[in-house]
């Protein structure tokens, strides 16, 4: 069961939701107890259990995290078989260690962490978000975090911008990674050209 969001903190070339994420016009504010309650209707028509946040990022800074926190733990509150996949570029998990912390220490043993790679150099990572090379490392220091505070996680990436030396190169952190497909939507073919990432 996934609930879609607006809003990011990076502007990937490639991303399905770049427009609303540029203008974050479409949508409007939802309460954690609004958010949960929908999430539970639906996963409870459907017969699901497993439920997500995806468009946007999950993790913006503090009150979007404790809003995040407040929706899982409803949901966990309330179905017994919920688990909760945190789709998240990982910046913030890497810049704030006690994210990680709170994430382990509340639902921890309930969700599962799910970071889209965007790069192996900075240089990399710029051109395909549009955001500063150095988050490229917090993305790499959220793993660290979510690694000693005993999280799940799962990684992602889409090899279209990966060399094999550059997978090569993360090694063991590939290792069953899930592999996304590049899908052009209105814009992207452009957008990717212009960044020089596509012929």
């Amino acid at each position: 069961m996934t609930a879609d969001t607006v809003g990011c903190s990076l502007l990937c070339v490639y991303c399905w939701n770049y427009t609303n994420n540029l203008s974050l016009k479409k949508g409007k504010f939802y309460s954690p107890e609004q958010v949960a309650s929908k999430m539970l209707a639906l996963g409870t028509k459907n017969h699901c259990h497993t439920f997500r946040l995806s468009g946007a990022e999950a993790i913006l800074g503090e009150n979007s995290f404790n809003h995040l926190l407040k929706v899982i733990g409803i949901l966990v509150k309330e179905d017994s078989d919920a688990r909760f996949i945190v789709e998240t570029n990982g910046i913030m998990l890497g810049y704030d260690g006690t994210f990680a912390e709170r994430l382990s220490g509340s639902v921890g043993d309930r969700i599962v962490v799910r970071i889209s790679i965007k790069g192996t150099n900075e240089e990399h990572f710029q051109k395909l978000t549009g955001a500063d090379g150095c988050g490229l490392n917090y993305q790499q220091m959220a793993l660290c975090n979510l690694h000693s505070n005993g999280i799940d996680y799962n990684l992602a990436f889409i090899p279209n911008f990966f060399t094999t030396p550059d997978i090569e190169s993360l090694g063991d952190l590939l290792e069953g990674a899930e592999v996304e497909q590049l899908r052009y939507y209105a814009g992207t073919k452009k957008r990717l050209q212009d960044a020089g990432l596509v012929d």
